[in-house]
């Protein structure tokens, strides 16, 4: 990769890593499965104990919703003083944000979107750009031509736009408006899982992942700044776009027993804000 002496000056002086790692992103409902992530059951609804999750953020669910975007300025990946994960000088912590289009509550649809990674191992940090079109892996945006990179507070706008009835390829797009530049890649219709995202679903998300080759385990989440998805909204697919805000959106926060218990305390600001904090609250 093509990068410029300033930019490696500043990257080192930040400790930043260009450390790839192969982020394992898989369903797209909010309240997802894994060895760790049991739904609820009868003694989590008797004592009214939420069900886990790896995902916290909002959710709008509305009709013919062809686009979503919103803007983060991203924080630095930090090591958690809390919870039963933290001060482990050796660990290896992430945390994921990002925009797409899916259907709310429906296990297993398309999903289109784009986000940013950062990670924290043993001190080095790690920041990226990826996009998805779920089922099918996530994709590190090609940076090669070095004209885009990400730093801690760097504002970045992330997009996802769906594919057309008529043929209009789906669009995903990160772009780094502290310092310009931007990454983008177009899906064909049919490229996912062999239909669009069904219109009707809109996400401004941060996540916890599993890294390929421990699907059943998500990495322990790094601790970060109170992190807000500016100007949160979605398009509607219509000729004559609508806007629709985040306002009525549902809210949701990751939540890991192994981790602490809820992790994130997300909520909407405005119209358009949507902003979640790092915590660690055994419920």
């Amino acid at each position: 990769m093509k990068t410029s002496a300033s930019i490696c000056a500043l990257v080192a002086a930040l400790g930043v890593s260009a450390k790839t790692y192969d982020v394992y992103r898989q369903a797209p409902q909010p309240q997802q499965r894994h060895r760790v992530m049991l739904a609820a059951t009868a003694a989590d609804a008797a004592t009214n104990k939420a069900p886990e999750s790896v995902r916290g953020g909002a959710w709008l669910t509305a009709d013919d919703i062809g686009a979503a975007v919103g803007t983060i300025v991203v924080p630095q990946a930090r090591m958690p003083t809390e919870g039963p994960t933290g001060n482990n000088q050796a660990g290896l912590y992430m945390a994921s944000f990002w925009v797409g289009l899916g259907c709310a509550d429906t296990a297993d649809s398309p999903l289109l979107r784009a986000g940013v990674d950062i990670f924290w191992d043993g001190g080095m940090e790690t920041y990226n750009a990826w996009h998805q079109w779920y089922p099918n892996p996530s994709t590190a945006f090609d940076v090669s031509a070095g004209n885009f990179s990400i730093v801690p507070g760097d504002r970045v706008r992330m997009g996802a736009v769906a594919p057309g009835e008529d043929g209009t390829p789906g669009l995903v797009r990160v772009e780094n408006l502290s310092r310009g530049g931007e990454v983008r890649y177009e899906f064909a219709a049919g490229q996912g899982a062999g239909a669009a995202p069904c219109g009707t679903g809109a996400a401004w998300v941060v996540e916890d992942f599993t890294l390929a080759g421990l699907p059943d385990v998500p990495v322990a989440l790094a601790n970060f700044s109170s992190t807000t998805f500016e100007d949160a909204h979605a398009l509607t697919a219509a000729k004559h776009a609508r806007t629709i805000s985040a306002k009525k959106a549902r809210l949701f926060d990751i939540s890991l027993q192994d981790q602490g218990g809820k992790l994130t305390s997300c909520s909407i600001s405005g119209r358009k804000n949507v902003v979640c904090s790092r915590m660690v609250e055994n419920p």
